[in-house]
């Protein structure tokens, strides 16, 4: 009966182990304004000497992006899951919102993935435009920061 009952225990408590190793913890969100129109890859730099801090706006970290898709922070790159935001902002600092979903449903944020740049900086990208500007453009553009330049970008506003 003893045998049994330790079984049992093993069973209930086994999943939640395994659970419990599979999430990742919560991070603070961030919000990401993007100059209004721009197409491209958006490079994040952290842990920059020199560069300022990010600050914080409603709860969310502020990534203000450059012209140029890059923007340096002596912030450190914060490991776990949140809901962040993304839009495009145009001189006067008006907000369009701009939606990171799957495929087929009209998204404008794709392939964010973290690493380390030649420096040893740690840095975060993410593509930014239509799914078929990312697949006509974005994987050629690998080694490219910036924009496609605008007679080739189909995004119009």
């Amino acid at each position: 009966m003893k045998h049994r009952a330790l079984m049992g225990v093993w069973f209930a408590l086994l999943p939640l182990a395994f659970f419990s190793q599979q999430c990742e913890p919560a991070r603070q969100p961030s919000r990401y304004l993007i100059p209004d129109g721009y197409v491209g890859w958006v490079n994040v730099y952290f842990e920059v000497r020199d560069a300022p801090k990010l600050p914080v706006e409603e709860g969310r970290y502020l990534f203000r992006i450059s012209p140029s898709g890059e923007l340096s922070t002596s912030s450190r790159l914060e490991g776990g899951i949140a809901k962040d935001d993304y839009y495009y902002v145009d001189k006067q600092d008006r907000r369009r919102r701009l939606e990171s979903t799957g495929w087929d449903k009209g998204g404008m944020i794709w392939a964010e993935s973290t690493g380390s740049d030649h420096k040893g900086n740690t840095n975060l990208r993410f593509f930014v435009g239509t799914e078929e500007q990312l697949k006509q453009y974005g994987f050629k553009m690998e080694k490219q920061v910036g924009p496609i330049p605008a007679q080739q970008s189909s995004l119009r506003h």
